[in-house]
């Protein structure tokens, strides 16, 4: 009995021909091809590093100043008494608007990261997001009623998002940390 053969076969060789050398890992990446001659691996070599670069900028890790400032929420469309700041908080800067999802806010341990770190940069401890919503949720499968982490694969509501920059006083602070209703 005689052993098959088959009909086609995938040589491995680099741009010009060769074999690739297997001690260099990214050269064999690099030089992959299939048969037809067409590199199957070259778009992935340049799409790589820009997915990486991508992710890296994306991800921005709160640094031990950011860390202690304070994030109080309200909402950017609702009176301006319930966005008022106490006495004792001078405002430092306005981020003008940015739209994020609700998955991109309410999924993560520390959405506001990036915010964060610049407030505490500019001398602030306090910051203020001014929340709207612009869409509500679309996904019959993610009903409001349930949380946003309960459903994989929806981005949920979309908001208008305004970032407000304060340093405030610990007497200011303490007022922002009692509820409402026991300030009356």
């Amino acid at each position: 009995m005689t052993a098959l053969k088959p009909s086609t076969s995938i040589k491995f060789r680099n741009v010009r021909g060769h074999r690739p050398r297997l001690e260099r890992g990214s050269a064999v990446l690099r030089c992959l091809t299939a048969s037809a001659g067409l590199p199957i691996i070259r778009i992935m070599r340049r799409s790589v590093p820009f997915l990486f670069a991508l992710l890296a900028s994306s991800c921005v890790t709160l640094t031990p100043a950011g860390a202690r400032v304070s994030i109080y929420n309200a909402p950017l469309d609702g009176p301006p008494a319930l966005r008022a700041m106490p006495d004792g908080c001078q405002r430092l800067n306005v981020v003008s608007k940015d739209k994020m999802t609700e998955s991109a806010i309410e999924g993560q341990a520390t959405p506001f990261a990036k915010q964060q770190n610049a407030s505490a940069a500019a001398g602030g401890n306090v910051l203020l997001v001014l929340k709207q919503q612009i869409r509500p949720r679309r996904d019959p499968d993610c009903p409001a009623s349930s949380s946003i982490r309960d459903c994989l694969g929806s981005s949920g509501a979309w908001y208008n998002i305004v970032f407000e920059s304060y340093m405030c006083t610990p007497e200011a602070i303490q007022t922002l940390n009692t509820p409402k209703s026991a300030a009356h």
